[in-house]
């Protein structure tokens, strides 16, 4: 509480004075960090209302009056407390003191319904980051995916390849059926056996082949296997990182939907549904011709003092 102005006033039987203040709180996150507000000032003071009946700010007068009470018993002052003699009101002020209480009360409600607003709004907000994280996994998840699949594809255009170099591999060996066509002879000194020089250079060659051919086969039959493995892993990886993105999607969807419902339309429509019940009080007590009335009775009243 500021205080910018205070002023004693001697025109009556008990000296009083009057004092003006601006009601300011800090640290607030919507706005300004530093703004006016009475209800956020008394509730860094520790003042929170407590119905409609016990608002932060009846809370807060009631506790300034216990305080100067103190003050005046430590001076041996008595404080007199008067009745409010609400027997004896007129009509016209009985009906002021209702509408009185009326507008207090559409106050503290259009107050709390604006906390409501706030805290909804960030409600919103925590929605939204968060479904735009899921996005952002969404998306890494769909590369990822996207990746596997041409690595699938790599790996089976590789596989591909190796057969068809097993399936020349096997054609080639299949040529070593051309020994049954090689003549051979025994040698005149017992059971030896000689061949020509052009069919033994032909069927030395073609063992080679031969051996050549087995190895690569067992060198592809091995790569296959191995490509398989690897296509198999790949297949259920994939699998299952497309189950994890039907998940987000859901999820996601899920935080849409949230966030369709958590709209501040309907709590703007009860806003303004508020004031405009509150204009019309106002616009009674003016019909009434209490406005004057009701600012003079909103003052804070004076005490009287009796020695």
């Amino acid at each position: 509480m500021r205080v910018f102005n205070a002023v004693i006033h001697l025109d009556e039987a008990t000296p009083h004075i009057h004092i003006d203040f601006v009601p300011f709180a800090t640290e607030q996150k919507r706005g300004l960090s530093t703004r006016v507000s009475l209800t956020k000032a008394l509730e860094q003071q520790g003042f929170n209302g407590e119905g409609k009946f016990n608002t932060a700010c009846k809370l807060w007068i009631d506790s300034e009056k216990e305080v100067l009470a103190q003050l005046m018993r430590s001076r041996n002052i008595e404080w007199e407390q008067l009745g409010t003699h609400n027997e004896h009101l007129s009509v016209l002020d009985f009906k002021k003191q209702q509408r009185t209480k009326e507008v207090a009360r559409l106050e503290n409600k259009i107050e709390c319904t604006d906390k409501q607003l706030q805290h909804r709004q960030e409600l919103l907000n925590e929605v939204e980051d968060t479904i735009d994280k899921l996005d952002s996994e969404y998306q890494e998840k769909k590369e990822a995916v996207g990746q596997l699949d041409e690595d699938i594809a790599a790996k089976e255009a590789t596989l591909a390849e190796n057969m068809a170099l097993l399936a020349t591999a096997a054609k080639k060996a299949s040529k070593i059926k051309d020994i049954d066509d090689i003549q051979v002879k025994k040698t005149m000194f017992g059971g030896n056996i000689s061949v020509a020089p052009d069919d033994f250079k032909k069927l030395t060659d073609l063992a080679k082949k031969q051996i050549a051919a087995e190895s690569k086969e067992k060198e592809l039959n091995n790569r296959i296997t191995m490509l398989k493995t690897e296509k198999q892993e790949l297949t259920e990886k994939n699998a299952q990182l497309e189950k994890e993105n039907t998940a987000l999607k859901q999820e996601n969807s899920s935080l849409k939907s949230v966030r369709e419902k958590l709209t501040i339309a309907s709590l703007q429509k009860e806003i303004s549904e508020w004031k405009n019940k509150y204009q019309k009080v106002l616009n009674f007590i003016e019909k009434l011709n209490l406005t004057k009335q009701l600012q003079e009775f909103l003052k804070p009243r004076k005490h009287t003092l009796h020695r």
